[in-house]
């Protein structure tokens, strides 16, 4: 092997380390999931109408290439996320226009 090819081969793999660093902290900046602090435990119902919620920020998300639409399907959604003493909940919505109940597998 080449000095040239030797040097190519250690060093590319430090410059996409040190790009992705670089890159990684604006990322996060933009899509941050943060916790609120909540007094009570949600209710689990499959309702997002729980008070805490209206406090908790939204991180907004994008879904493709949706596996029962052919690889077509499409649709965005939000994610929500509370705390009560060492317990997280999370809450997921999207838009489902046909409302499909059809799961994996």
């Amino acid at each position: 092997m080449t000095f040239a090819k030797h040097m190519l081969g250690s060093m590319l793999p430090r410059v996409f380390v040190a790009a992705s660093v670089m890159v990684a902290p604006a990322f996060a900046d933009t899509n941050t999931l943060t916790a609120v602090k909540g007094t009570a435990a949600p209710a689990l119902d499959g309702s997002a109408d729980d008070p805490v919620w209206q406090s908790a920020p939204a991180v907004t998300l994008n879904f493709g290439k949706g596996e029962n639409f052919g690889g077509n399907g499409r649709t965005e959604g939000t994610l929500k996320a509370a705390y009560v003493g060492d317990m997280l909940y999370m809450v997921l919505q999207y838009k489902d226009d046909t409302y499909s109940q059809k799961r994996f597998p």
